[in-house]
């Protein structure tokens, strides 16, 4: 009886994944790519190369005559047009392996989603789904393909920008910062589009364990002169993650503190402080011990010298941050810990940290200090 009392609750929610599935495989039977095009075949699309300081290798920019772009805001980007996939400026994503345009998911399960037309230009700035709520992917794959297309394109030009989303106030704080002046489309309102000119880059950071120096030093030339650094914290920063997305908790962070707060810590959690406070926060400080998570992408705007501690659990210890820190020629330091929390995933697995290594990591770093 229970179940059947569920029925009319349930009724909706059923006619609307029949709506969206039938609607989506009409939708991809118009417009979903069904091959792979080189970009010399078509007359659509037009390429140039940048190199952003000294890279080498360069960066492609496509600028596509009524170009179509489908995005699942997870794992998979496609650019076509007249039913192409465009390789390079197309993404897919898995297992935390860039795969090459073949596998694109589109290519096997099409594009089920209404298309919405823009009459003008629009530059995609999409990136994968940690794009939608990551401070580090924001900064790092999305911002970054406005300084690649400065040199081919008028930014100010461009009607309109697309961007992963607009729901975190790191997004609006960032691209307020970067003054613009076109008109913002979020991908969690408009998952497929046509353009009368599409513009998409190459991925500027391919290599998530390694971002390239260009990004960084556009970063620190962007955006630290914006900031106040005339406020005042304590230069002694202790990184907490009370509210993180990804969990990745320290269990023991009451007694972990108390030992840091006796060493003249304070703690801060980056959410509650705007972009320009932390990059001040991070610019000021000294030393900074903290979880590994996307508050440390701020050790791009460190100066020279100052000493981290990174803490990690062993199933989970990406070197992404240590490698900003010999960019910016930063003292940098991991502890890890095998006393780990059981979780369904290391990226999300809570853990504890011995308050004897630490005390050990920091009286090193300490002694540095002073020197």
């Amino acid at each position: 009886m229970r179940t059947l009392s569920n029925i009319p609750k349930l009724l909706p929610k059923l006619r609307r994944k029949l709506s969206e599935g039938l609607f989506g495989w009409f939708f991809s039977l118009l417009y979903a790519p069904n091959r792979v095009v080189s970009v010399d075949e078509s007359d659509q699309v037009e390429v140039k190369t940048v190199y952003p300081d000294t890279v080498e290798s360069g960066y492609s920019i496509y600028r596509i005559h009524q170009g179509k772009l489908f995005t699942d805001r997870r794992d998979c980007i496609a650019v076509s047009c007249d039913r192409l996939l465009v390789p390079g400026a197309s993404w897919q994503w898995k297992d935390g392996i860039i795969l090459p345009p073949e596998q694109n998911p589109v290519l096997s399960k099409g594009t089920p989603r209404s298309i919405s037309r823009f009459r003008k230009s629009v530059l995609s700035l999409l990136t994968g789904g940690s794009g939608n709520y990551n401070y580090y992917h924001w900064l790092y794959d999305v911002l970054p393909r406005i300084k690649l297309c400065e040199s081919v394109v008028d930014i100010d030009e461009v009607d309109h920008l697309l961007v992963p989303d607009l729901c975190y106030r790191f997004q609006s704080e960032t691209l307020n910062l970067l003054s613009l002046k076109n008109s913002l489309i979020s991908s969690a309102k408009v998952q497929h589009l046509c353009a009368e000119q599409l513009i998409v880059t190459d991925h500027p950071n391919p290599d998530f364990a390694n971002p390239p120096r260009w990004i960084i030093n556009w970063l620190r030339e962007t955006f630290l002169p914006k900031a106040n650094l005339d406020l005042k914290f304590n230069q002694r920063v202790y990184i907490e993650r009370g509210d993180s997305v990804n969990g990745r908790r320290l269990l023991n962070e009451h007694q972990v503190f108390a030992f840091l707060e006796q060493q003249g810590f304070s703690r801060y959690r980056l959410s509650d402080l705007s972009v320009l406070e932390q990059i001040c926060l991070f610019h000021q400080a000294e030393i900074i011990v903290g979880v590994h998570g996307a508050g440390f992408t701020n050790l791009t705007f460190c100066r020279s010298n100052t000493k981290v501690i990174e803490l990690f659990s062993q199933e989970y210890t990406p070197i992404v941050y240590e490698q900003i820190a010999k960019h910016n020629h930063l003292v940098y330091t991991s502890l890890i810990t095998d006393d780990i929390e059981a979780s369904e995933s290391p990226l999300t697995a809570n853990f504890s940290i011995s308050l004897a290594s630490l005390r050990e990591h920091l009286q090193r770093v300490m002694c540095e200090l002073r020197s």
